[in-house]
Formats: structure tokens, sequence, C-alpha cells
């Protein structure tokens, strides 16, 4: 079953600190201290958000994708658009994802994971 969650009393306040410009989510109020914030590009990364594949969907056609997705791709997200990639590919995927995140962590970076 695919878990969803709604988010009540979310708003955003922007604000610029150090000639950046920032977006900080207040949830109830409180800005959440969880968040991963990235000032440039060119600072040793320190902390990372890896996601997960579970409930991982083919997306749904879109011209965009022509200039985006190999040519011999087009069909399969044509005829599966919308649907769940099979149980096989999502398991590679998290494979991939977990080592993905032992990466980083072997170089020092905070991974951060959703539950």
């Amino acid at each position: 079953m695919l878990k969803q969650s709604l988010v009540q009393n979310k708003s955003e306040r922007q604000f610029e600190k150090n000639g950046f410009s920032f977006v900080e989510v207040l949830l109830n109020g409180k800005a959440d201290a969880a968040v991963v914030n990235s000032f440039n590009e060119w600072d040793p990364l320190e902390e990372v958000i890896v996601g997960r594949a579970d409930y991982a969907c083919v997306p749904e056609w879109h011209a965009i994708l022509e200039a985006t997705m190999p040519s011999n791709q087009w069909t399969f997200f044509k005829e599966n658009g919308g649907q769940y990639f099979t149980q096989k590919l999502l398991e590679e995927a998290a494979q991939e994802l977990d080592n993905l995140a032992t990466v980083f962590e072997s170089e020092g970076v905070v991974v951060k994971r959703p539950d």
C-alpha cells in the first residue's frame, strides 16, 4: 500500500543571508531542524538525503521525455506510464541506492534516509 502523509500548518519563510536567498519550511510555526541545506556548489559535501525506490512509478509520457530518454525506450514509457516498475527493478534500484549511501558514508558524508 502506498504511504501517504498530509502536512498541516506548513508555511514558508523567505529570507536573505550573506547574499544568498533562502526559503525555510516551517511546520506548525517551527523550522524543521532536519533540513539539509546547500549554500554553494563547491564546498565539500557534508550531508545528503538518499531516497528510496519503494512504490516508484514509470513517469507518464510527456514530450520532454523525447529529449531525455533514449529513443529505444519511448515505447516502454508510452505503454507503461503511471504504472509501478516491476518488483525486480524496484529491488535492483533499492540495492543501488543502498550502495550509493554506503559510498557517501565511506567518504565521511552524513546520509539521511526516509523511513
